[in-house]
């Protein structure tokens, strides 16, 4: 909490005695540019007259009002504002988060009332902090999702057509151990070094190569990256099946043998062609890292406790990842007398891993935006000796995490099958044409019945970005402005039909 200064609380001194709306409009006005942003955000706007101003200027626009000092609390201007103070009980980040989602496409004004600021330095370094925070974790969300959203499609597609069997995994209660791929894993696995073969180990697909090196087979290994390069962590015993949803880049190997285990993650086009095999998935909440849906997965089949290892979130010293690690080949065989591998290494971690931290740790931009986000699973602890490790995700000792995994238990394996996809080889191609017309159709319909707002469904986002990908920017930024028009949503409804015949001839030929 930021102690306000001593005083009375009189929000008003910070504003113009003779019109203090007409000073909030001209300072939006400049500030502005005369673009309508989707949402406003202002820092210390004490009695908010900003908020008059943006709902005469913009009406129906998104204000989230960060207030400096809670005892301004109704002494504020009636307007649209949602508000934070000092003393709510979330932090900034949550509330921006919550309050900004869906807005991005459409731009966010972020603005300062400087009278209020200057009087309160303590909350602007905190307010400043916390807003980059969320504004970082909310544009990786929606880039990774404009980057990908076509790949996660046209992944989904393939693997339908070339899955011959699958298989599935029962709720399992048993305490877990949850390998990710930070360099951390190492000194955890050396430290349960005398468990190996005795505790159960669900592994990233990165890092399955460090655990098999080290003797821990896994029970499970987790796969939901949709780039080619996830390909290169498939140095997984065949014995071993693997997590993963419809959307991921998998090999034969996983996709024609029985080895994959269905996993839902809220992709809208996954759940029919899922449905087409006859699989029934397990269904878990998605995430912006893999450990994340990893841990997701691991709840919602009733762990009891997970102890989590490698989830570091830095890189310690030159060491971005746990060994032997798939990339580190590459290093290797580009190397050359004037620069060696050990040189490349240096040169890629100093420039990606800029922030130093304590100890030989080292912060990057990308692992700040989801180290704030923490697991979404309630029993996890971490043996990571990171500083960047989430502080949501409590620390536990080797001494404890040996007593939760050695907990006794009868050996079983929850995964059952593999079981023969219902739908023929023979009919696949004709199954997927009727499942992208339907999803096309259905989406489309939606777009079409849309009622007016700002509002939008994350299925249909998602399929717009799937199917219509950059031809269907405008539309999203018009929508998250409240000012897209039936012409607008009509090109875009048009371009369905356009982007299916696109991905059917780069499926099918």
């Amino acid at each position: 909490m930021i102690e306000p200064p001593g005083g009375r609380a009189d929000p008003s001194r910070f504003h113009s005695t003779r019109d203090p709306l007409a000073e909030a409009l001209r300072f939006l006005e400049a500030r502005s540019g005369g673009r309508r942003p989707s949402a406003l955000v202002s820092l210390a706007p004490a009695s908010d007259w900003i908020a008059v101003a943006a709902d005469r200027l913009w009406p129906g626009t998104t204000i989230a009002s960060l207030q400096a000092d809670p005892r301004f609390r109704g002494l504020e201007q009636a307007s649209s504002a949602l508000r934070w103070y000092p003393d709510t009980p979330s932090r900034i980040r949550d509330f921006l988060v919550r309050t900004l989602e869906g807005r991005l496409d459409g731009g966010i004004l972020v603005v300062e009332w400087r009278p209020t600021l200057a009087r309160y330095p303590a909350f602007a370094g905190l307010a400043g902090a916390e807003l980059a925070e969320a504004l970082r974790f909310l544009s990786a969300a929606r880039n990774s999702e404009r980057f990908w959203a076509r790949r996660w499609l046209l992944n989904s597609c393939r693997n339908f057509l070339r899955i011959e069997a699958y298989s599935s995994i029962t709720p399992d209660t048993r305490p877990l151990l949850l390998a990710a791929a930070g360099p951390g894993l190492e000194a955890a696995l050396d430290g349960l070094a005398d468990l190996a073969g005795r505790i159960r180990v669900w592994a990233l697909a990165s890092a399955a190569d460090a655990c098999v090196t080290r003797g821990f087979i896994p029970e499970l290994a987790f796969a939901s990256d949709p780039g080619a390069w996830n390909l290169l962590h498939f140095r997984i015993p065949e014995r071993v099946p693997i997590a993963a949803p419809l959307h991921a880049r998998l090999p034969p190997s996983v996709v024609e043998a029985g080895r994959l285990v269905p996993v839902e993650l809220g992709i809208f086009h996954d759940a029919p062609f899922l449905a087409a095999l006859g699989a029934d998935p397990v269904r878990a909440a998605p995430h912006g890292t893999a450990a994340g849906s990893a841990a997701s997965l691991a709840t919602a089949l009733g762990v009891s406790s997970l102890v989590v290892a490698g989830v570091d979130f830095a890189a310690d010293d030159l060491r971005e990842h746990a060994r032997p690690y798939a990339f580190d080949a590459l290093d290797h065989a580009s190397k050359s007398r004037i620069a060696p591998a050990h040189s490349k290494a240096f040169m890629r971690v100093a420039s990606g891993y800029p922030t130093r931290m304590d100890g030989r740790w080292r912060a990057s931009r990308a692992f700040e935006a989801y180290a704030g986000v923490g697991l979404p699973c309630p029993v996890a602890l971490t043996l990571s000796e990171s500083p960047a490790s989430p502080a949501s995700l409590p620390r536990t000792t080797m001494a404890n995490a040996r007593t939760l995994l050695g907990f006794p238990a009868q050996p079983f394996s929850p995964i059952r099958g593999p079981y023969r996809a219902s739908a023929s080889a023979g009919g696949r191609e004709r199954k997927l044409r009727e499942i992208l017309e339907r999803l096309a159709s259905d989406l489309a319909d939606g777009l079409e019945g849309l009622p007016p707002g700002r509002d939008l469904p994350e299925a249909l986002r998602q399929g717009l970005e799937a199917f219509c990908g950059d031809r269907a920017s405008e539309w999203l930024a018009e929508r998250a402005r409240g000012t897209a028009t039936p012409a607008l949503t009509a090109a875009t409804v048009a371009c369905f039909a356009v982007s299916m015949t696109e991905i059917l001839e780069e499926l099918l030929g």
